[in-house]
């Protein structure tokens, strides 16, 4: 996995395709606010409390003065605070279209086979295999 992340690290340029999913603070914040009013109200200053209860209120459209039911602190303790990336690209998409040549393709396979010895020390291997060897493809041969 760190070739792999070395590999994509070096590959990508624009660092926000990187995280698949994106944190939304304000999101967050609710969550946190209605799980501490909802479990903890008794403990919290009655002045932080009020301020958490308009947050809360504002973010459910609720009036002003509206009591908030304990079924919507839950709701609010549960809201999902991530959402997808619309700019990520997975790390494998960035390497397969840096293989833009047979190449470039034969260099990879033979640069994961090396990494496969040097990582797993295998102490069997068919007779005859190296990482050297040819890369043979199917494909290749229907074109």
């Amino acid at each position: 996995q760190a070739r792999q992340k070395r590999m994509e690290n070096r590959l990508r340029k624009d660092p926000a395709t990187k995280p698949p999913l994106l944190k939304d603070r304000r999101l967050h914040h609710i969550r946190s606010i209605s799980l501490a009013v909802w479990k903890h109200a008794e403990q919290i200053p009655e002045a932080v409390l009020q301020r958490h209860r308009t947050e809360i209120r504002k973010h459910f459209r609720l009036p002003d003065d509206a009591d908030i039911p304990a079924e919507l602190l839950e709701e609010g303790s549960r809201l999902e605070t991530h959402t997808p990336n619309p700019k990520y690209v997975p790390g494998a998409d960035l390497v397969a279209a840096a293989l833009q040549t047979e190449e470039d393709i034969e260099a990879f396979i033979v640069g994961w086979r090396k990494h496969f010895l040097s990582v797993v020390k295998p102490r069997y291997m068919p007779i005859g295999w190296s990482a050297e060897s040819p890369v043979h493809s199917d494909v290749r041969e229907k074109e």
